[in-house]
């Protein structure tokens, strides 16, 4: 049987996952605002920016805001939760260079793995950047004031 979740949910849960994996290396944000959207989880890692999109099963919404991504992000990510991955999804997410994660019972597995973004735009690369050190620097404050 499928569990009943919620976007939100498979989102934290991916948050705990890449925790896990990466340790304190990884910096992780939730809802980032990016280009007039917002990105439902952005990883920093070796100084790189890696989006993920997550939907129950609107990929094909997915893909579209994660088409949008192309101008900030290293590398970018379909999360979907349905029961099986659709090869149009696969074959669509690949000639975009578009990794996806599938979640199912509880658990995360990469399919297709992203290819690094060379559309990225270094100055809003870099915008997005300094948004992402701004809050982590008054998160930090907030959590010691």
């Amino acid at each position: 049987m499928i569990e009943k979740v919620s976007e939100d949910t498979i989102v934290k849960r991916f948050h705990e996952h890449i925790t896990k994996l990466k340790f304190e290396e990884v910096s992780i944000y939730l809802e980032v605002p990016s280009l007039g959207q917002s990105v439902d989880m952005v990883y920093a890692y070796n100084n790189e920016l890696t989006f993920v999109e997550a939907k129950l099963n609107d990929w094909k919404k997915a893909l579209q805001q994660c088409r949008n991504h192309t101008l900030v992000a290293d590398f970018i990510y379909i999360l979907i939760a349905t029961k099986k991955i659709n090869k149009e999804l696969l074959d669509t997410a690949t000639s975009f260079g578009i990794g996806v994660l599938h979640y199912r019972d509880g658990n995360f597995f990469e399919v297709l793995e992203a290819k690094k973004n060379s559309q990225a735009w270094e100055p809003q690369r870099n915008e997005l950047k300094n948004y992402l050190i701004n809050k982590a620097c008054l998160h930090h404050l907030h959590n010691i004031g």
